[in-house]
């Protein structure tokens, strides 16, 4: 999505608000920090239906509700660069651990999205469908007729050529190359040559995801990776990225396996490990990919999430404590977990550095991404462990590294989480205070706001933001939840209206390098055949057919 420009609006003072007014909600007294970087300033601000309708002195207008802000700092709504909510919204509508924490916006769909789908790619997550109660059943031909393309690539499957030819259709219709860049560790400068030849060639903005110099001999390449992001952007590229505020990531047990051995899918990966002169194959590469694993082999991965209940006591553990539980090797662990669970184990690793964190956070280019999907403290998303940036990555950039540690100013660091990523994603309503933008507002108290999930215990909502407003509504009031579900879904410049029609359709490129064991285009004309060609020729098909159908 084209980076939009957010307009400003003036400020009604108590003088300028017509005496007919009469506000919704008012927060009264605050500290605003208005999202742009400007230094904070008392007002109260008045919302009217799904907006903010004034900003200034409303001590005399008449509301339905008034708020005592005056110990608080009111912000626009934080929003999420990198989220993961697409199912679990479906799974549990409250969206808890976000809207605790002040998020009111999630950008989703990293690698896959939930929409859309076909049946082998809903066959292949049936443990998941199966665990949390919703299968998805609303892949039609009709459905993607109405989507011109999305198309998912796999890093490994695909070259830097194919991926421009890809974006460059992308920014035909404003979008955005947003990436999980092929290496994080060792590779990281042949990877970030890669995004900038994509995003010169194909005259792209690019977004890379959850920014990280991976692997103990690459710690301390913080501040050379962002001068080289520096740089791309002096040379007239339009180059920014995203983190979350933690020195361990997240993703699925499996993904630590050689590429090889995962393509195909899970039946097939399960197959292959069940084979010992396979598995014996899996040691040599696996060690050539993590050379960091002979220190302490597997003592950085702890186990967070199984499907397969005979596992759950795993959870909570370190892949290294369950090998000498069970007298066997971490590898070998780690392959039977995998077996065991039809890989679908979720796990942390640490592997980064707290330095190069901190380096990245106090940077003006990088904005939040809690890159985790919502959970709540009840329900289905209780019954397993995971990672606290899920929680709490908001309070923790505001309370420890904020108020503790002093390492960006209060006004800068919702800078990062509200009109940056705002302006990035082309979301032109959101991420600033001011009359007119849409009432997505949090309430915090900077003296007592912080994360309270740990790695270690991470089931906890944050604490120190009693009030969080979405297009208008109370969704936290006081530090409860409500039952208000003022959510709705925010298209991007892909989406238009036909001329002469008085349907519309939205049409949306997602392209991301990320290693799936498959390629997917769903595009116009009879799809199931198509897609059956897809699958036999690969990424060249996904191009000849974008280029084909401009």
């Amino acid at each position: 999505m084209l980076a939009g420009v957010i307009p400003i609006a003036v400020a009604l003072s108590a003088s300028l608000v017509p005496q007919s007014l009469a506000f919704d909600l008012i927060f009264a007294g605050g500290r605003v920090i208005d999202g742009t970087g400007a230094p904070w300033f008392r007002a109260d601000v008045g919302i009217v239906g799904d907006r903010i309708a004034a900003i200034g002195d409303l001590s005399t207008a008449a509301a339905a509700r008034r708020i005592d802000a005056s110990r608080l700092v009111v912000a626009p709504g934080f929003i999420d660069m990198l989220g993961q909510s697409e199912y679990n919204v479906l799974v549990d509508n409250r969206a808890a651990s976000k809207i605790t924490q002040g998020i009111t916006t999630e950008i989703t769909g990293e690698g896959r999205s939930i929409a859309p789908m076909n049946a082998r790619m809903i066959a292949d997550a049936k443990d998941t469908w199966a665990r949390y109660g919703v299968t998805p059943d609303w892949t039609t031909p009709a459905e993607l007729h109405a989507m011109e393309a999305v198309a998912y690539v796999p890093d490994k499957f695909a070259s830097t050529e194919e991926i421009i030819a890809l974006a460059k259709v992308a920014a035909r219709y404003g979008g955005t190359y947003i990436t999980h860049q092929r290496d994080e560790g060792d590779g990281i400068d042949r990877s970030l040559d890669e995004v900038f030849s994509i995003a010169r060639e194909a005259r792209i903005p690019a977004q890379i995801y959850h920014l990280k110099t991976a692997g103990k001999r690459n710690w301390g390449r913080m501040p050379a990776i962002l001068r080289r992001i520096e740089q791309a952007r002096a040379d007239g590229l339009d180059v920014s990225a995203n983190q979350y505020p933690w020195a361990a990531s997240s993703n699925n047990l499996d993904a630590s396996l050689p590429l090889w051995v995962r393509e195909g899918g899970r039946e097939k990966l399960v197959a292959r490990l069940k084979d010992p002169a396979t598995r014996a194959r899996v040691r040599p590469d696996f060690l050539k990919e993590y050379p960091d694993w002979s220190d302490e082999p597997g003592s950085r991965i702890l186990i967070t999430r199984v499907l397969n209940p005979a596992l759950k006591g795993y959870e909570g553990k370190t892949l290294a404590e369950i090998a000498r539980s069970e007298r066997k090797d971490p590898l070998d662990a780690l392959m039977d977990i995998v077996i065991a669970d039809r890989a679908n184990t979720g796990r942390v690793t640490f592997s980064m550095s707290e330095e190069d964190v901190q380096t990245a956070l106090a940077h003006p280019l990088v904005s939040m991404g809690t890159d985790s999907g919502a959970k709540a403290e009840d329900g289905i998303y209780s019954e397993e462990q995971s990672h606290p940036r899920a929680w709490g990555s908001a309070p923790r950039i505001l309370g420890h590294y904020v108020r503790e540690e002093k390492l960006l100013t209060l006004e800068e660091a919702i800078r990062k989480m509200t009109s940056l990523p705002a302006s990035r994603m082309g979301l032109a309503d959101r991420g600033i205070v001011r009359p007119g933008m849409a009432a997505d507002v949090v309430a915090f108290d900077p003296a007592t706001v912080r994360e309270r999930s740990t790695y270690a215990d991470p089931l906890h909502y944050s604490e120190g933001i009693p009030f969080v407003c979405v297009n208008g509504q109370l969704v936290v009031d006081g530090g409860r939840i409500t039952d208000a579900r003022p959510g709705r879904l925010l298209l991007g410049p892909g989406y238009r209206t036909e001329a002469g029609r008085n349907r519309r359709k939205r049409t949306r490129y997602s392209l991301f390098l990320f290693p799936h064991p498959w390629v997917e285009c769903k595009g116009l004309g009879s799809v199931d055949p198509y897609l059956e060609k897809v699958r036999v020729g690969g990424i060249q098909e996904v191009v000849r057919f974008l280029r084909n159908n401009r």
